[in-house]
């Protein structure tokens, strides 16, 4: 993953396996206009948003793995 998009730069847009999320809500708390969780799932609601936010720490603070950036 290049550094622009794996710190949430320009052009990334987060992805959220709903197989994999357990709705703990972690992407929420870093990026609360990009992220909201919906039926006990992590929902993008802003994708372009990462860039008032670290959305690359939200990939990697997922414990479920269940966040990437395309």
């Amino acid at each position: 993953m290049d550094r622009e998009r794996g710190s949430g730069g320009r052009g990334a847009e987060p992805v959220v396996d709903y197989g994999r999320c357990n709705g703990c809500g972690a992407c929420v708390e870093l990026c609360p206009g990009v992220f909201e969780l919906r039926d006990d799932k992590a929902w993008v609601v802003d994708p372009a948003g990462c860039g008032a936010c670290d959305c690359g720490r939200a990939v990697v603070m997922c414990p479920q793995d269940a966040i990437s950036l395309a």
